[in-house]
């Protein structure tokens, strides 16, 4: 995979760079070969860029990574060529937040500000789960006491013992693979797990919820899963009409 840099509009081009789109016009290809050739090593630069144009053109599959700050500029570029942005650029660039704390409500920009936790008491030979949340970690909360559990106060209530994990652990395919063992477990509210797996694994679920019942009943979506559930089509739908309407999160 080769990564490509994001530019501007009106930035000036240096002698060895190109705008991507004219890697598909054969006639500017062999003028930039030339170009090349006179600068310093010049040889290796062209040769860069033979492999450069067989990577196009012999790929069963051209995969293009851009690299920007600027996710409005990316998403300016998709939809002047009638590309919808994807949904991870929508929700992971750098000024989107990523996920909510269910202590605050307010954002968790990166994974290592998240903590996932829940409460496990024992009753004979069964142990009971509760309070399955996603929260700041304890040095990135905007509380000054903290948005995780009381660990002892929790105890004395009901002799429950806190489990905890760093948000980074329940992410990515093992990610997945741990949340779904915890599933199996028994221990926790079923609803609760199943939530955690949509807000962590399903692209732009965590911000759609909010909104998805009241874009519902507006007629913006008509799901047809159980309550809860959405396709990427609706969460893309909602997430559209949320931004139109200026709602927050």
């Amino acid at each position: 995979m080769q990564t490509f840099r994001m530019g501007r509009s009106g930035d000036a081009l240096q002698p060895a760079e190109f705008v991507l789109s004219r890697l598909l016009d054969a006639t500017w290809q062999h003028s930039f070969s030339a170009t090349l050739r006179a600068l310093p090593m010049g040889q290796q630069l062209q040769d860069r860029f033979s492999r450069l144009v067989d990577i196009f053109f012999e790929a069963l599959v051209t995969v293009i990574r851009v690299v920007s700050e600027d996710a409005k500029a990316i998403q300016e570029l998709l939809a002047a060529r009638g590309t919808k942005p994807p949904l991870h650029l929508l929700e992971q660039g750098p000024a989107t937040p990523r996920w909510y704390c269910d202590t605050c409500g307010q954002a968790i920009r990166h994974s290592r500000d998240g903590w996932v936790e829940w409460l496990i008491r024992s009753e004979g030979s069964r142990r009971i789960g509760r309070g399955f949340r996603l929260v700041h970690h304890q040095p990135a909360s905007p509380l000054p006491q903290g948005c995780q559990y009381d660990g002892n106060q929790e105890y004395r209530r009901d002799q429950s013992i806190l489990s905890d994990v760093p948000l980074d652990d329940f992410l990515g395919h093992d990610g997945l693979t741990y949340l779904l063992e915890v599933l199996s477990r028994g221990e926790l509210p079923q609803e609760q797990v199943v939530e955690m797996i949509k807000r962590l694994h399903t692209p732009g679920y965590e911000r759609a919820r909010f909104h998805a019942q009241a874009a519902a009943a507006e007629g913006v979506i008509e799901p047809n899963m159980a309550l809860g559930f959405y396709s990427q089509k609706d969460i893309a739908e909602v997430l559209d009409w949320a931004d139109a309407e200026g709602r927050k999160p």
